[in-house]
């Protein structure tokens, strides 16, 4: 395991730790720090997908030129390239996500919630990281650690961390309303709590699908300029 990684596991057993020892367990606040661990969850996956993911077109070099003459397409590579990154990323979420809903013994729809939200949170970082590490490949670099590093890197990192944020805001009213009718037995309307999630997923399905369109593009008129 490189150093990075040894750091990144060593700071997620950290944290999981420091949540085991919180006196929460059972208690409505758990609630709480279970839906912000999801933002954690979220803010690793767009570290990792900084590393792995951004880079994923640039890591091909030179040999990126020979797909023009090979029988696939820029979308087929651009999904394959989602795919290889989503499948175990999503897994990290889910499994940052149970571990702390266990320490805290959540209830079910707190499970529930959280689960659907790492997932949803991994497929769009990885979708985002692809399809913008697409639109200024680094065929030269080195490393995949040096295009991580670039400017358009800094982009993604930021582009990344606001989906995150605005994501949790949406997502925190359910979470709310959900805590002050365990708490207090106050109930609201299904609809109020729902359209906030509704527009979360709906922000998430046009960052899984525009970037990548947006790249296809691109990696073409890159093509058609040599």
């Amino acid at each position: 395991m490189s150093r990075s990684g040894r750091s990144l596991a060593a700071l997620m057993f950290i944290y999981l730790y420091n949540i085991r020892m919180l006196p929460l367990g059972g208690d409505a606040r758990a609630t709480i720090v279970s839906y912000a661990n999801l933002g954690m969850a979220g803010f690793i996956i767009a570290a990792i997908c900084l590393r792995f993911a951004y880079p994923s077109i640039s890591s091909e070099g030179k040999a990126f030129w020979m797909l023009q003459s090979a029988p696939i397409s820029y979308r087929r590579l651009l999904a394959s390239k989602v795919l290889v990154y989503t499948i175990p990323l999503t897994a990290l979420a889910l499994i940052l996500t149970a571990f702390a809903n266990v320490l805290l013994n959540a209830t079910a729809a707190v499970w529930v919630f959280t689960l659907i939200g790492g997932s949803l949170l991994a497929v769009t970082l990885v979708s985002l990281g692809v399809g913008m590490g697409a639109l200024a490949p680094n065929f030269n670099a080195e490393n995949p650690l040096q295009v991580g590093l670039s400017l358009g890197g800094f982009g993604y990192m930021a582009a990344a961390l606001a989906y995150v944020a605005a994501v949790m805001m949406l997502m925190a009213r359910p979470i709310v309303q959900y805590m002050f009718w365990r708490v207090f037995g106050v109930e609201t309307e299904f609809v109020v709590a729902a359209v906030p999630v509704l527009f979360a997923v709906v922000l998430s399905l046009a960052l899984i699908v525009l970037p990548l369109l947006i790249a296809e593009k691109r990696l073409a008129a890159l093509s058609e300029s040599r």
